[in-house]
Formats: structure tokens, C-alpha cells, sequence
């Protein structure tokens, strides 16, 4: 057969910049102030700047062609409490810088946790990277008898990005280790 065919669309994604290999090393600091593609942390605070990459993609003739891009940034605030084991985390997912068909790509924000802490996301699902969204995580750990302390935790960010006419592509990394204690006698998270 000749002439152009073409097939499914597709979406790919990658952390840090398109062909780099982006690290989310963690780095005690006195103060927790974020860098791109690096996760800052002091003693009861985190921050973590990622940067995320999305090829829009159409196979014609049997071979992938890239119809645009869409580039954003997520910054992550999470501050742990000393005498509670509730606490917050903020996150903004910047506009994306778009190429040709790189707009209306919506994106599912999803948060896991572990060392008997529950996570629960506040966000709009299924915003476009067209414009900016924030949102929060809220974080619960479930009491804890005096002495006791959990096992380190970590929370793992999970994306799901869709666009009419193309299949979904997902991607996820974790944040710095946490846990919470209750070695002094009141529940605490660090």
C-alpha cells in the first residue's frame, strides 16, 4: 500500500529535560529552598522542583512522528509537624510550555504512602497543562503507642496524562524519607 498511513497516537513522558538524565537526589540543607530536577530537606521540611517532558506522538508510515510537546514544572511543600502526626503538603503544576498539538493534554495527579501513613489528594482531576493548577495532599498517621516509632516512609507521586485521540502515558517518582514517632510521648512526624 502506498501513500500515508497513519496510526494511533501516542503519549510519552519523561522526567527532567528532554534527553537528560534528571536525579531527585535528596540533600540535607539548613534551609529547604528548591532546585530543579532535586529534593531539598532539612530536618521537618521538603521540597522537591521536578520537571516533566510529554512528546504528543502519531505513527504515520510505520514510524513515530512527535506533533508537539507540552513542558512543565511540579513544585512539592511538605513541612511535618512536631507535635502531631497530621500534616500538608502543597504542590503547583506550572502552565506548560506547548508545541504544535502539546495543548489539552489533561493530567490525574495521584499520592501513595507507606509506614501507616494515609494520603489523601485535593485536586481538580483531569486539569490541561494549559494553565497552572495547586493543590494539596493531606497526611494522617493512625496513633502511635509512647516509644513507638513507624518504619520510614515515602510518598510516591503518581501522573496519568490523556489527550483526545491519543493513548495515556503515566510516570511517577517519591519524595525524601519521612516517618513519624511517638519515642517522647506525643505522636510526631520528621
Amino acid at each position: 500500500m502506498t501513500g500515508q498511513q497513519s496510526g494511533d497516537g501516542q503519549l510519552r513522558v519523561t522526567i527532567g529535560q528532554p534527553g537528560s538524565r534528571a536525579s531527585a537526589l535528596a540533600s540535607p540543607a539548613v534551609n529547604a529552598s528548591c532546585t530543579v530536577n532535586r529534593i531539598t530537606v532539612n530536618r521537618f521540611s521538603e521540597c522537591e522542583r521536578v520537571t516533566v517532558h510529554l512528546d504528543v506522538v502519531r505513527v504515520v508510515n510505520g514510524r513515530p512522528v512527535i506533533e508537539g510537546t507540552p513542558d512543565f514544572s511540579v513544585k512539592h511543600q511538605m513541612t511535618l509537624k512536631t507535635n502531631s502526626a497530621k500534616w500538608r503538603e502543597k504542590f503547583t503544576i506550572s502552565k506548560a510550555a506547548t508545541t504544535g498539538q502539546g495543548r489539552g493534554v489533561a493530567v490525574k495527579f495521584s499520592a501513595t504512602s507507606g509506614g501507616g501513613t494515609r494520603a489523601t489528594v485535593h485536586f481538580q482531576q483531569g486539569h490541561t497543562l494549559d494553565s497552572a493548577a495547586s493543590g494539596s495532599v493531606d497526611y494522617k498517621t493512625a496513633a502511635i503507642v509512647p516509644k513507638k516509632i513507624n518504619p520510614k516512609a515515602k510518598t510516591s507521586y503518581g501522573y496519568t496524562f490523556t489527550k483526545a485521540g491519543y493513548s495515556p502515558a503515566s510516570v511517577s517518582y517519591a519524595s525524601a524519607v519521612y516517618r513519624c514517632d511517638n519515642y517522647y510521648g506525643s505522636t510526631r512526624a520528621s
